[in-house]
């Protein structure tokens, strides 16, 4: 009975200490012949995406559901008519596990429709690769021009785009008439119905249907009654519209007292309700972008301001603190600095965002001549401008550019549009230096000729037969 009782607590201790070395790899005591397996798995959130004229980007977000870093990432080579709009992907980075990055993507156009294969992988250490199927139908890039008269018809007009982004053969949109005081631009998609929002200065909102070619069929100048209904609210000037954790905010940039409303929408696209978020002393242009996955609201705000920007809630849609991007100079009173007072675009180039400003360089404050222009700022990973320069200049007497806007062209090129007014009217296109985000060759479009245009916005539509 001893020799019995003695062998088996010798068993049972036997069986404790192996049990105890067992789990040793889930994280009790220790066994060097435990073989656990580490890798990397990247996963999309899509397999496929389609690229259409309602929706022209589409986001492909990336993780790595493994228990090892993907080391040295892979992104795919795109082909036209396919290119990237940004990324927080960077080719060779690594991606900790559970970490993700996103890719964005859009298309120029194209005459018939089609898709291609593309990977996205990883070859440090191990290396594996993930499909993605992008397809697009067709449809060809529009510009849409709101124009204040002169020598042409006030209200919008549609225009052709040529492959290297000139812009050529406009026809006034007559569906609807706009008012001399017609001024912003912003298309937006409203339960998968994309509509045109026009912003009238004496007038509010209007919110414009269009047909699978581009044309304009009808508008509801009632669209925008939630922002007239606004406390103080006197002139509609610019808009912007931005997607927050699935809810779509609409920003509006009082030119009269110089306010910024934010509005919420309805499910037919209609303003549901909106409400003042911010009291400047000036108003410019305004402009949405990403930083570091925080969404900031941009506003070139004159003198003595400069440009500023305002982190976007993400519960309530409304604005946060102010942060001051970059200074108007010091010395614009005396006539020899810059205000940056009038359009604002934001583009990313290279993993660099760059803005893109109206300014004005007084030559003699005290007689009301001005040279204005464009500046260039780039940006830190902040979003905060490290340098500034005045890109182009286009003379005397306040020309300044009332609104910015970018557009890749069927080159595969990015260009810089902008409108002057105030005497010396015209839309300019300028190429862009990718490497430094400088603008080259800036020349007037051959359209409108005596008209004065202020906004422009790009679009993807059917091809007329």
């Amino acid at each position: 009975m001893k020799l019995f009782t003695k062998n088996v607590l010798r068993n049972l201790a036997l069986a404790m200490l192996g049990a105890s070395a067992l789990s040793a790899c889930g994280g009790v005591g220790s066994c060097a012949n435990c073989n656990t397996t580490s890798s990397a798995n990247l996963m999309l959130s899509s397999s496929t995406v389609a690229l259409d004229p309602t929706y022209v980007q589409q986001i492909i977000v990336i993780t790595n559901t493994g228990n090892a870093p993907a080391t040295n990432l892979v992104l795919p080579i795109l082909s036209s008519p396919v290119y990237l709009v940004s990324s927080t992907c960077t080719a060779g980075m690594t991606l900790a596990p559970q970490e993700t990055c996103s890719y964005t993507i859009s298309y120029i156009g194209a005459p018939s429709s089609s898709s291609e294969n593309v990977i996205f992988g990883y070859s440090g250490g191990s290396s594996s690769t993930v499909p993605l199927v992008i397809s697009w139908a067709s449809g060809y890039p529009i510009a849409y021009i709101t124009n204040n008269g002169g020598a042409q018809d006030a209200g919008i007009w549609k225009c052709s785009m040529d492959t290297n982004g000139d812009i050529s053969s406009c026809n006034h949109q007559g569906a609807h008439t706009f008012p001399a005081t017609t001024r912003g631009l912003a298309f937006a998609v409203v339960n998968g119905v994309k509509y045109l929002y026009v912003t009238i200065s004496d007038a509010g909102v209007s919110k414009c249907s269009l047909d699978q070619y581009g044309q304009i069929t009808t508008c509801d100048d009632t669209a925008g009654v939630a922002v007239d209904n606004a406390p103080n609210f006197s002139e509609a000037g610019y808009i912007q519209f931005a997607m927050i954790n699935g809810v779509q905010y609409v920003y509006i940039g009082d030119t009269g007292s110089d306010n910024v409303y934010v509005c919420t929408l309805d499910s037919n696209g209609d303003f549901a309700s909106c409400s003042e978020t911010l009291d400047l002393d000036s108003m410019g242009q305004l402009s949405i972008s990403n930083i570091n996955g925080r969404t900031y609201l941009y506003i070139a705000s004159s003198y003595p301001a400069g440009i500023l920007r305002y982190a976007i809630n993400e519960s309530s849609g409304l604005l946060g603190s102010e942060e001051l991007v970059q200074a108007s100079n010091a010395d614009y009173s005396a006539g020899t600095g810059v205000a940056y007072d009038g359009g604002l675009n934001i583009v990313t180039l290279n993993g660099i965002n760059y803005v893109y400003s109206g300014s004005t360089m007084p030559t003699a404050p005290s007689s009301g001549n001005a040279s204005g222009g464009v500046s260039t700022c780039s940006l830190d990973t902040s979003g905060i401008a490290v340098s500034c320069n005045q890109d182009y200049a286009s003379g005397a007497w306040t020309p300044l550019p009332y609104s910015i806007n970018n557009n890749v062209a069927e080159d595969l090129n990015l260009y810089v549009y902008f409108g002057l007014y105030n005497g010396q009217n015209g839309m300019y296109k300028c190429g862009v230096n990718t490497a430094t985000g400088a603008l080259l060759n800036c020349a007037q479009q051959n359209i409108l000729n005596g008209g004065e245009p202020y906004s422009i916005a790009f679009a993807i539509y059917n091809q007329l037969s």
